[in-house]
């Protein structure tokens, strides 16, 4: 395993129609994004945030992509275009600066381009459903006091099975666990040995800063 410390990851979070998710993966495979995960999202008041969103008063999917800068924002590019962003409703896209990203063979955690220490920093990891639980456990040993699971359906590469001609897409798990940046690493370690990270297809873990919180004790 190789560590590159000047490779920039984002994270591509697209806000697309219920059951476009698929097809807006597909898209961004083709530009080498590697696989994602797709969460269900539905508004259920009207208010500016929702709206912005475009998450007030029909069905929609989250796709949430990890990968190197330039080939996020090809990526997005494509997307947009492909899937008529510009037009009212079709959806919208926005990317997230992210300080690590581990789970495939290619990347290693990298303490070079952490952000100064005592800040704070988002942890999501994306596992199989019903695995959830063992990574709050494993974060917990590790000095984490607590994360929050949200129920998704994934697509990469090698996840995808075939029945009648119609793809099916795994079930997933997504924990997210807010902590402070000194004990960042202590915690994707323990992750990584419980869950078997680094193994195919055993899940993802991606790392953003927080800029700012509110109710954390």
């Amino acid at each position: 395993m190789r560590t590159v410390r000047k490779v920039g990851f984002e994270l591509l979070v697209c806000v697309v129609n219920a059951e476009q998710g698929s097809k807006t993966l597909q898209i961004a495979k083709h530009h080498g994004v590697r696989g994602g995960t797709i969460c269900m999202a539905r508004g259920t008041m009207s208010n500016k945030m929702l709206e912005f969103l475009e998450l007030n008063d029909s069905r929609k999917e989250v796709v949430m992509m990890v990968a190197e800068r330039e080939i996020i924002i090809d990526a997005m590019q494509t997307i947009a275009h492909e899937m008529h962003f510009t037009k009212a409703h079709h959806g919208i896209g926005i990317t997230i600066p992210l300080s690590h990203f581990l789970g495939t063979k290619h990347y290693n955690y990298d303490d070079g381009g952490a952000p100064e220490m005592g800040t704070m920093e988002a942890i999501f990891t994306v596992v199989d459903r019903g695995l959830a639980e063992d990574v709050i456990e494993a974060a917990k040993s590790a000095g984490a006091r607590g994360g929050t699971i949200i129920n998704a359906r994934g697509s990469g590469i090698h996840e995808d099975s075939v029945i009648f001609a119609m793809p099916i897409e795994p079930e997933k798990e997504i924990v997210l666990i807010i902590a402070n940046n000194s004990i960042t690493k202590a915690i994707t370690d323990s992750i990584r040995a419980a869950l078997h990270i680094d193994k195919p297809n055993h899940g993802i873990i991606f790392i953003a800063p927080v800029n700012e919180t509110i109710g954390l004790r």
